[in-house]
């Protein structure tokens, strides 16, 4: 394998926590560009939607692969299945969920506001948790 200094050294020394956090660190912005798409030109607004969305999704990917590989460690064999399983029951179940909360709260309010509502909100969480989190000593 090559030098790869763009892509972190999670698990072990590098720390999962740093993974994650910088995961989020790089995807948020980068979909906060996607807000500055519909003022420019047809062109320059396409190229940033696609180089944006790539760059946010390549970097997801790499964090989920990370919180597996984590898990796959930490989990002892005999309850992996069953963990895995919780976490995907978990992570589905809120996908309804919040597209009813969406789809209910935009016929209230503009769409605009519902993103930066929520945008706000996950800002203010992802703080919350920062700091008082177990994650820094992973």
């Amino acid at each position: 394998m090559g030098s790869r200094p763009w892509l972190p050294r999670c698990g072990g020394d590098g720390g999962w926590g740093r993974c994650w956090v910088g995961e989020l660190l790089v995807t948020g912005p980068l979909l906060g560009l996607l807000d500055v798409a519909p003022q420019l030109p047809a062109v320059p607004a396409f190229l940033l939607v696609a180089l944006s969305l790539a760059l946010a999704i390549g970097v997801a990917i790499v964090g989920r692969i990370a919180f597996r590989s984590y898990v796959q460690a930490m989990v002892p064999p005999g309850l992996l299945a069953r963990v895995n399983a919780t976490l995907r029951v978990v992570a589905w179940s809120g996908a309804p969920v919040g597209a009813f909360l969406g789809g209910t709260v935009t016929q209230l309010i503009w769409v605009r506001w519902l993103i930066a509502l929520v945008a706000g909100a996950a800002m203010l969480l992802f703080v919350v948790f920062a700091v008082g989190s177990e994650t820094k000593r992973i």
